[in-house]
């Protein structure tokens, strides 16, 4: 949805999955994720965004373990939980994970400077941009082989280097319980 004005930005997007018993093979589980995200630009310059997503996801049925939620950050996280790793020395099973999983990322970002490079390396400007954020989630397993969470609240700051297609990001973020 976008306003007149431009102030606001929202998306919704909704995934589902099913495997079903076969000739080769004998797992069968269903579920699916809801994504709600929205921006709203905080100053007249458009410097400085309020962006916050809300993601949910549920899922039943013997699970592999490859397909149950994982939430944490990692090279390529689905679910960013910024005080929480997903892996350590390349084993997962270090973040929160479960069946099921609600989770709230919210940040305060704003764009410090946009640099010409003038297509060197192919990279016509980078963008560099400072964040605050705050994170909260919450995951289940209703088939009782994981732990379920408690109430996970994660606050945090970085600096992001954008270019058109690529970004590096700098997170320092902090589990408010767990230290």
């Amino acid at each position: 949805i976008r306003l007149v004005d431009r102030q606001y930005q929202n998306r919704l997007h909704l995934e589902g999955f099913a495997a079903r018993r076969s000739l080769v093979g004998d797992t069968n589980f269903t579920g699916g994720v809801a994504e709600f995200n929205s921006r709203i630009t905080l100053s007249k310059d458009t410097r400085t965004n309020l962006d916050w997503t809300i993601k949910t996801g549920t899922s039943r049925g013997a699970l592999p373990l490859e397909d149950y939620f994982l939430l944490g950050l990692d090279t390529n996280p689905a679910n960013v939980l910024r005080g929480h790793t997903a892996a350590i020395n390349g084993h997962y099973g270090r973040g929160p994970i479960g069946s099921d999983f609600a989770l709230l990322n919210t940040d305060i970002e704003r764009r410090l400077a946009t640099i010409p490079v003038f297509n060197t390396l192919n990279i016509p400007f980078l963008t560099v941009k400072w964040n605050l954020f705050f994170d909260g989630a919450k995951t289940w397993d209703r088939n009782h082989i994981f732990q379920s969470s408690r109430l996970l609240l994660d606050t945090g700051a970085g600096l992001r280097f954008q270019t058109p297609t690529h970004s590096l990001n700098l997170v320092y973020g902090r589990s408010l319980r767990e230290g």
